[in-house]
């Protein structure tokens, strides 16, 4: 089992190394939570880490619609609930090629 504050949530486990847990949802954005494991559901190890939840990001407009092949087109993205994550190590965006109806790839 794992615990994420307060709120416990089953453990499925993917190896001898390795428990997968869903997070359950909380209201409380503000603060980490801790997270505990346990193989009895009494018994519980502090695991050292912790987790943040956030707000979905809702995407409104992207400009402009279309760039360079070869990159370097300067992209802006306006929307709402971007999150408060200031480290631009964790602040990524990715592309993906799509063919558009004349069968040419476009980004």
């Amino acid at each position: 089992m794992c615990r994420f504050g307060d709120k416990i949530v089953r453990a499925r486990f993917d190896s001898t190394v390795r428990i997968v847990c869903n997070t359950p949802p909380n209201d409380n954005l503000l603060v980490p939570v801790t997270v505990h494991v346990s193989l009895n559901g009494v018994d519980w190890v502090d695991s050292g880490f912790k987790y943040s939840y956030y707000i979905q990001a809702e995407i409104k407009s992207i400009e402009p619609k279309i760039g360079a092949v070869n990159s370097g087109t300067l992209i802006f993205v306006k929307g709402k609930n971007f999150s408060n994550i200031t480290d631009s190590e964790m602040s990524k965006c990715q592309w993906t090629l799509i063919e558009n109806v004349m069968g040419e790839a476009r980004p």
